[in-house]
């Protein structure tokens, strides 16, 4: 439209505006791609071509910038122009239509009109259906389209797609309609479809055929009427001119001058063109009556099908007539059905076949499921088929401007080139049609694609059904899954039951499946399915009747034989004492195979059981033969119980033949003792041979008598037993005659006994005697060849025999003999082991000749000459030379084995661990690793070398030991050097491997280059020969350690004085160790590495935000803390250039970020609405803010002179308070909600000091009861705003750190006490020294006021590790920064770094006093930032703790943190929590534990102080949280009922779990009378239980009751604490708890993950189809992307890791990680291994257990604290931060719980 000015006439100053806009405007202009069209009211439109309107414009702009016609344009209309040139336009556009229009010329018309007629007799235009909107199909449901078709009234064209494709569907099947339950159905043979079709489609043709000709005459005659009347009659073709009147006399006039032909033929070539033009405007009226044709035939076909698809829909089947459907009868539906139309197709259901394995069976199946046959491809393919059949007839049309007669008109008759469609005028080609177009149509594509998706969906509908028959298809799986093979005994009668019940309920599923079902279009016939499946439960059940039987006659067969043979044993009848012996064993036997032959026969009797009541085939016979046998049993039974008992007169037998035999056995036994105590065995005049071999003899008659001894005791034993089983008088009587047996057998014993004694007596005397002689027959041989070591064994042993035999035996000659005999030999023995001692050497044997003369040489010697020679008087002499040669060769032997382990000693060499200095070398960095076992083998060696030197032994090698002493100490040196080199080296690599360290220390790089060039050189040497002392001893190489470690001593002092200025310049630097300085000032163009240290050195900043940009940006934005809260920054700061310059700047502009928004916030306060004002301020200035105004208001009320301001403040603030309370439940972000709980809890407080100062009728802003509390001062100047935080008559400047989101503290009066005592100590110049037992809130006060007051506060947990360089430099970082200090646990440093400690605290409080800008401390000139402060912490009594020096004690002003008010804080944490109740049940919780403190045992795990509380609180804060989540903010959610049944739950989840047996029941005593008549809900999870009962079924395990509940409160447990300890005694179930939980975690994760993987695929089949049921998107490339839920869903579920680790075996090094003490290596421990394996395992959530079994020592806070700095540094090293009671602190979570299973 045109512009809007008024003022501008310019009817080129057009505007683009919408079609609604330009109704109202008088007039308006339509732009297209050819032309542009003026629409005026009341007049006709004016078209005028686009590039002419584009020239008519540009002259037209050009004119306007003319000040002449500008100027004139304004003062007139241009009237006269304007209708000039709009007649010019309209007569041009006239001439274009008439020359270019094929209707606006008579004859044309009059022949289009013709055509068009003919046209509209084969295809009407007037159809109603035609007249459909069908553009947008394809977003529409079938369902709409089909409404839409009824509402059509087709009622022409009735091509049904079931006539037409008649011949293509009877491959399908021929449908049985009696069969199918369908025989109202019309029965009409499928050739009658087909010959109703070929007749239609031949009327069809014959039609178009007419047509074709009659538009083909009716061009012919316009042409030449057209020609004739051009005044070319002469190019009319003789067979054309009849039908142009008068043409004939116009050829008989016509002359035509043969010089002029030529310029006919180009005059003719423009008729040529407009004739062209005709013939192409009249096929195209003809090719739009073919694309009509087409689409009606696909709509019909379409109507066709979507009519027997919506049938079902419209008129849904009950479920008991599916199978045999009436259509006439009564059927409920929405509407009903005036016709019935039959299905489309009928559809075999069969079993899908595929060799792919299934997940759900073990090994391969060939069976996957229910499928449809044919399936949706080959049903596709066939309306393929179609749709190209028939477009292949529409385009074997001919075209009618190709048509042979038309020739003449449309070529030149001298062979002028036929005119191509491009030579025609550009409005003629627009409506050129091809025969491609009718089938790339938008019209006949929507239709195709409309049948294609009701196939789909007729067949989706089918598809639906299959699921419901996949449990027919697990019939065929199942059985093919039980083999045939398997063999089945007696015993599995439980078996053949279970199969005959599930194998005859299979059969009877299969059989009962439908054999057919009509759905919509499709008729589903299930009998291949059925046929399918029901064969193979039938087989098995055939299988199964013929086994059971035969196992069951089997069975029976080989009782029948067991019983037959133990009837025959018991028949027989003893006569002798062996044989009732033997029948007593036999009888033994039977009655201890009864219990199985009796299970045997219970497993027969199950089996007869089976076949009765399946009624498998038997013959009667058998059975009734099995009865009889169970008779037999039982008599069988009957009779062994009998012969249990013997009879009397087996037992009269049995005692005789007892009594013979004993008195037999005591005969011989008595001629045994009889020849044993003959004299000869004690004289010496017995042959000692022959009296060997008779004892030898002798000896096998005593085990015989010793043999039967043993066997009377047992017969006695049977006798008496049957005896009492008889129980007849008879028997009784016999008692005498029993004792006389039990008298003669302890008679028999007790001869036994003495004779065996004498006998071994008297045998070991005869072996002694043997064994003299034998020596003595050894007597002449050389003693240089005689065994010694055996000689003096033999004698031992000889020497106690005859000291045994002296007491044993009476006094008699043989043993006088030999005793002689062996005392002889014991006085040899000592000068044999002197003589034979193999450290002799030649230098000793001439000692031995000059002190014993008689000794000459050994060979000559011998124990008969020795005894008579007089070598005996020299033996001490001959012992001490045997004695100094022991010693000698002991030395030898020592000093090669310490040469040969120093010179065996290699130098450990691996490459260097990748990262740090190992990344600046382009090889492999080689150095020395295990050096303290070197070390230690050297110090070692070197203490072993000293003693042997000393050795008043080593004289005869002592040359030889110095020398090696002066070597080896060499080598000690040149490994010190070494090691002392490698440490500073890699430090200093480490150091120097960045570019721009080597930049900023220049000059120390090229000389640490050199001093690397040859620390290369000699570790490649040492790599190709690590022999340690032959690298040591190497020309040069110990002068080279030398001077490079003098070197590297330089460099590192070099770096240190340039690490102090960079610390100087930034104070904060100060609190990290020179590592991680240096790691920082290389990566100067990375400042993002410096984001791992924000938290040494800023209050609560996790990270930095920087600047999005496309390019990699250096402009910090905005700090970010832990909880997640942002600080934007005021001004951006740029991190570039020196670490410490934009460092210093970004503390700056951070300072003036806080002080901002604290002004904005203190501004907005009570202004903006609550939920505003915490979405738009930070949590650090919403506080300040609330507590600043809270103090000014204060003071406002108590200087007015109106006492009821005080009040009314109170009011006005209690108000404020409830409406902060409501806002606990509503949508916030979690550091918002965080900031909201914080600021109640503050609220709180103000509160009740408010109502204090009331109830105490404060008047004055002076008075200590106001002043004792913690307020702000506020002041503001044009320049700068000033708080200040006060108490008393202290004040702090408030310093502006970014502090984050972190939970305030609950004030109690203990913590105004402490506030106030600290404070107090700062304006003295003290440090303040909180102490107190542990979880007293010592440290957290500190942590809280140091919020308060805006301080960067540093707090370290203090060990015996700690030293005073340590020490001086975080003081010298607090000095400088005006920080807070707080050292946790100071009582733990060792003294001597204590008295350093004073001394710096001294010259602290010093400079402070003496208001000094600079001074001395640490040996640093340092300057001085007077808010800096010190704070300590004590736990007196506790152990390792140590008393803190006098000295020291006076730099810190005590405080007492005994006991703090757990009423109070759990008051406001649950009023912060949004529960109104809080101050009831903060009075029965604190009662409670307060109880619990003193009525429980004094179990060593028990926790009932404020860590416990909190936890508890916690738990019951997000059950509140959940539950008004859940059902609203319902007023009955807020009741004591309620909100105490809340509680109670939470005590019990966080309490029960760690209560012995005998403290449960006064635990709950406690609960019901703190919290009487309450309806406690059970604690259920019934997936886990689905999981622990799953994982228990795995593990083999029996479910317990006790179990069950001891794994929910384990599980329950997990989630509130950071780690938890099992406690129990061995074999308590312990460490199974935890396998059974990992076990039910993991199968309900993969269980969650297996409904996960479907939606997955669910979602993606659903793209596929484009009928998608929820939202998706789309990524960069093109591809469908999974929802967030989805996506985070496959991210999150993990299975559960458990890691066991049994520390008692383990050192502390290898549990926890090591460090070398001289090489810089560390090395990782057990657990830092399985913590790196877990964080490397874990990405977004995870769980893992990790498990110190059995480790007792790990309990509390206390050990946490007393990791050693070693432990500290394996952790570290490992990438592991270790988690303090700080870190519980804040999340509310004890760091370690107990937990007794």
């Amino acid at each position: 439209r045109c512009s809007h000015n008024p003022r501008d006439t310019n009817m080129y100053s057009l505007v683009v505006s919408t079609a609604d806009k330009i109704k109202s405007l008088p007039v308006h202009y339509t732009v297209s791609a050819s032309c542009v069209i003026r629409k005026e009211s009341g007049k006709d439109p004016v078209l005028t071509p686009l590039l002419r309107f584009v020239w008519e414009r540009d002259i037209a702009m050009k004119l306007y910038h003319v000040p002449y016609f500008n100027n004139f344009r304004l003062r007139s209309v241009f009237t006269p122009w304007r209708r000039f040139t709009a007649i010019n336009k309209q007569r041009r556009c006239m001439v274009r239509v008439e020359s270019t229009c094929v209707l606006a010329k008579q004859v044309e018309r009059a022949a289009i009109v013709e055509i068009y007629a003919v046209c509209e007799a084969v295809c009407p235009e007037q159809d109603q259906f035609l007249r459909v909107d069908r553009t947008d199909w394809l977003s529409k449901s079938l369902h709409e389209i089909w409404e839409e078709m009824e509402r059509s009234c087709l009622q022409s064209c009735q091509l049904s797609p079931r006539l037409f494709a008649a011949q293509k569907f009877h491959h399908f099947g021929h449908v049985d309609l009696e069969a199918a339950g369908l025989a109202s159905f019309p029965a009409v043979p499928v050739l009658h479809y087909a010959t109703c079709v070929s007749q239609h489609l031949m009327e069809m043709r014959e039609a178009i055929k007419d047509a074709w000709e009659v538009s083909l005459k009716s061009v012919r005659n316009a042409c030449a009427t057209i020609t004739f009347a051009r005044g070319f009659p002469d190019f009319v073709p003789e067979a054309d001119r009849n039908a142009v009147p008068g043409i004939h006399d116009a050829l008989e006039d016509l002359i035509v001058d043969p010089s002029v032909k030529y310029t006919r033929l180009i005059q003719f070539k423009d008729v040529v063109m407009e004739l062209a033009l005709l013939a192409k405007v009249a096929d195209i009226v003809l090719q739009t009556m073919l694309r009509k044709v087409s689409s009606r035939l696909m709509e019909s076909f379409l109507h066709s099908f979507l009519r027997s698809v919506f049938y079902e829909r419209t008129s849904p089947v009950p479920e008991d007539q599916q199978t045999r459907y009436d259509p006439d009868g009564d059927i409920p539906s929405a509407r009903q059905e005036k016709e019935v139309h039959e299905p489309i197709w009928m559809i075999d259901v069969i079993v899908g076949r595929s060799t792919a394995s299934i997940p759900h069976s073990e090994g391969e199946s060939t069976y996957l499921g229910v499928q449809l046959s044919p399936g949706e491809s080959e049903i596709n393919d066939l309306i393929t088929e179609i749709v190209e059949t028939h477009m292949a007839t529409c385009s074997s049309v001919k075209r009618l401007n190709t048509a042979e007669p038309l020739t003449p008109y449309i070529v030149v008759p001298d062979g002028l080139p036929l005119l191509h469609p491009n030579a025609l005028p550009p409005e003629a080609s627009e409506f050129l049609l091809t025969g491609a177009q009718i089938e790339e149509s938008d019209q006949f594509l929507v239709l195709v694609q409309l049948i294609r998706n009701s196939v789909a969906e007729a067949l989706d509908s089918a598809s639906k059904l299959m699921p419901d028959y996949r449990s027919h298809v697990e019939i065929i799986r199942y059985c093919e899954s039980v083999s045939k093979d398997t063999k089945l005994t007696a015993n599995d009668a439980d078996i053949f039951r279970a199969h005959l019940i599930k194998f005859n309920q299979q059969l009877a599923e299969a059989k009962s499946i439908p054999q057919f079902r009509r759905v919509g279009a499709i008729l589903l016939n299930f009998e291949p399915l059925r046929s399918a499946i029901v064969p193979h439960p039938a087989a098995h059940l055939d299988h199964l009747n013929l086994l059971l039987p035969r196992v069951a006659l089997e069975e029976k067969g080989r009782i029948s034989e067991r019983i037959s043979v133990g009837h025959r044993a018991l028949q027989s009848e003893p006569q002798t004492m062996e044989e009732v012996l033997a029948k007593k064993s036999v009888v033994s036997r039977l009655l201890h195979e009864l219990p199985a032959l009796r299970l045997q026969v219970d497993a027969a009797e199950r089996l007869f059981d089976v076949i009765r009541d399946f009624d498998v085939p038997i013959a009667v016979v058998e059975v009734a033969s099995f009865k009889s046998l169970l008779n037999a049993f039982r008599n069988y039974q009957s009779d062994l119980v009998e012969h249990r008992k013997l009879k009397s007169s087996v037992i009269d037998t049995f005692s005789r033949d007892l009594q013979a035999q004993m008195q037999h056995a005591k005969d011989d036994l008595c001629s045994f003792v009889t020849w044993t105590q003959q004299s000869q065995w004690l004289s010496t005049d017995t042959l000692v041979s022959d009296a060997v071999i008779l004892f030898e003899k002798r000896n096998k008659d005593m085990q015989r008598i010793a043999s039967k001894l043993v066997d009377f005791g047992k017969y006695l034993n049977e006798l008496k037993s049957a005896m009492e089983s008889a129980g007849t008088r008879k028997l009784r009587d016999q008692a005498v005659e029993k004792d006389d047996k039990e008298m003669l057998l302890e008679e028999l014993h007790n001869m036994m006994q003495h004779a065996q004694q004498q006998f071994l007596y008297r045998k070991q005397l005869w072996n002694s005697c043997s064994k003299i002689e034998a020596i003595e027959s050894m007597e002449s041989s050389q003693l240089s060849e005689t065994e010694v070591n055996e000689l003096h064994l033999e004698v031992t042993s000889l020497a106690q025999i005859t000291g045994n035999l002296q007491k044993g035996l009476p006094d008699c000659s043989a043993v006088a003999w030999l005793n002689g005999k062996v005392a002889e030999l014991k006085g040899l023995l000592p000068l044999l082991n002197h003589l034979h001692n193999s450290d002799l050497h030649e230098r000793h044997w001439q000692l031995i000749r000059k002190k014993c003369p008689p000794l000459r040489s050994l060979e000559l010697l011998s124990l008969s000459t020795l005894k008579q020679s007089e070598v005996m008087d020299f033996q001490n002499a001959i012992a001490e030379i045997s004695l100094q040669a022991s010693q000698e060769a002991s030395v030898e032997t020592m000093m090669t084995k310490i040469e040969s382990d120093i010179r065996s000693l290699k130098f450990s060499i691996a490459p260097l661990t990748k990262g740090g200095a190992a990344d600046s070398f382009d090889d492999d960095v080689l150095i020395v690793k295990d050096t303290d076992t070197l070390l230690a083998q050297l110090e070692d060696s070197s203490v072993a070398l000293q003693s042997l030197v000393t050795s008043k032994y080593a004289e005869h090698i002592r040359v030889h030991l110095l020398e090696l002493l002066e070597e080896f100490n060499a080598t000690v040196h040149c490994v010190d050097q070494w090691l002392a080199c490698q440490r500073n080296w890699q430090f200093l690599a480490n150091v120097f491997s960045t570019i721009d360290i080597q930049r900023q220390l220049h000059m120390e790089y090229v000389r640490f280059s050199q001093v690397n060039r040859q620390w290369q050189k000699i570790m490649l040497n040492a790599k190709e020969n690590p022999c340690v002392m032959l690298n040591t001893s190497a020309a040069g190489v110990a002068i080279v350690l030398e001077t490079a470690n003098t070197t590297l001593d330089e460099v590192y002092w070099s770096l240190t004085e340039y690490l102090e200025t960079k610390r100087i310049d930034f104070p904060r630097f100060f609190f990290l160790s020179d590592e991680e300085l240096t790691s920082i000032l290389a990566n100067v163009r990375k400042p993002q590495v410096i984001e791992s240290q924000l938290s040494k050195c800023f209050g609560n900043t996790s990270h930095f935000q920087w600047l999005e940009a496309e390019d990699e940006s250096l402009s910090i934005t905005g700090l970010v803390s832990h909880e997640g809260e942002v600080l934007k920054l005021c001004n951006r700061v740029q991190a570039r250039g020196s670490v410490d310059h934009w460092m210093n700047r970004l503390v700056k502009i951070m300072s003036k970020s806080v002080s901002a928004g604290a002004q904005k916030a203190i501004d907005s306060f009570n202004v903006v609405p609550a939920v505003e004002y915490l979405q738009k301020n930070v949590s650090q200035a919403v506080l300040l803010a609330s507590q600043t105004c809270w103090s000014m208001a204060m003071d406002q009320c108590l200087s007015s002179e109106h006492a009821a301001e005080l009040k009314e403040a109170h009011e006005t603030w209690a108000k404020r308070l409830d409406q902060l309370s409501q806002l606990v439940f509503s949508s916030l972000l979690p550091q918002q909600h965080n900031t909201l709980t914080s600021l109640i809890t503050l609220e709180v407080h103000a509160r009740d000091v408010m109502r204090a100062l009331l109830q105490c009728d404060t008047d004055s802003e002076r008075d200590f009861l106001w002043l004792r509390h913690l307020r702000y001062t506020y002041e503001k100047t044009p320049h700068e705003m000033r708080i200040e935080l006060c108490q008393w008559k202290t004040h702090i400047k408030y310093d502006m750190e970014f502090v984050g989101a972190r939970p305030a503290l609950v004030v109690t009066p203990l913590t105004d006490r402490c506030y106030l005592t600290l404070m107090t100590a700062m304006e003295l110049n003290l440090g303040g020294a909180p102490a107190g037992p542990a979880g007293t809130g010592k440290t957290e006060t500190v942590k809280e006021l140091a919020k308060a007051a805006g301080k960067f506060c540093v707090v370290f947990n203090c060990s015996d590790a700690l030293d005073f360089k340590m020490l001086g430099s975080w003081f010298s970082g607090m000095v400088m920064t005006g920080s807070w200090c707080c050292m946790d646990e100071f009582n733990r440093i060792d003294i001597e770094v204590l008295s350093v400690v004073s001394q710096l605290l001294e010259s602290i409080k010093a400079a402070k006093d003496a208001y000094l800008e600079r001074f001395v401390c640490a040996g640093r000139e340092l300057s001085l930032v007077r808010t800096c402060g010190f704070f300590v912490t004590n736990n007196p009594g506790y152990a390792g703790r140590v008393e803190l020096p006098n000295n020291l004690k006076q730099h810190f002003r005590p405080i007492a943190m005994t006991v703090p008010d757990a009423q109070v804080i759990t008051e406001v944490v649950l009023f912060s929590y949004g529960f109104a109740c809080a101050p009831v049940i903060a009075k029965k919780v604190a009662v409670l534990y307060d109880l619990a403190r003193t009525s429980f045992s004094d179990a060593y795990h028990y926790d009932w102080g404020l860590r416990a509380i909190k936890t508890m609180l916690v738990v019951a804060g997000q059950k509140k949280q959940t539950l008004v989540m859940q059902h609203g903010s319902l007023d009955f959610l807020f009741s004591e009922t309620v909100e105490s049944v809340l509680v109670v739950e939470a005590l019990n989840e966080t309490n029960r779990s760690k209560l012995l047996h005998c403290d449960t029941a006064t635990f709950d005593s406690l609960v019901e009378s703190l919290f009487p008549a309450l309806d406690i809900p059970q604690m259920e999870d019934k997936l886990l239980e689905a999981g622990v009962h799953h994982a228990l079924n795995s593990l083999g395990l029996t479910p317990d009751r006790q179990q069950m509940l001891k794994i929910r409160q384990l599980h329950s447990i997990m989630r509130v604490r950071h780690g938890l300890m099992l406690i129990g005694p061995t074999c308590g179930g312990k460490t199974t708890l935890l396998k059974i939980l990992a076990e039910a975690l993991n199968g309900i994760l993969s269980d969650r993950m297996k409904r996960v993987e479907e939606t997955v695929a669910k979602y993606k089949s659903k793209n596929k189809t484009d009928q998608l049921q929820f939202s998706s998107t789309l990524d960069r490339s093109g591809e469908f992307t999974l929802p967030a839920d989805i996506r985070r869903s496959k991210a999150t579920y993990r299975g559960v890791d458990v890691a066991t680790i049994h520390p008692k075996c383990l050192s502390l090094s290898e549990l926890y990680g090591s460090s070398e003490k001289v090489g810089a290596e560390s090395q990782d421990g057990l657990l830092s291994r399985v913590f790196r394996k877990f964080e490397s395992q874990l990405s977004l959530v995870a769980k893992a257990f990790r498990r110190l079994d059995k480790q007792q020592s790990a309990y509390g806070r206390s050990e946490s604290a007393t990791v050693s700095k070693s432990k500290r540094a394996g952790l570290k090293q490992s990438g592991i931060q270790l988690l303090t009671d700080d870190d519980s602190a804040d999340t509310g979570r004890e760091p370690l719980s107990s937990f007794p299973a």
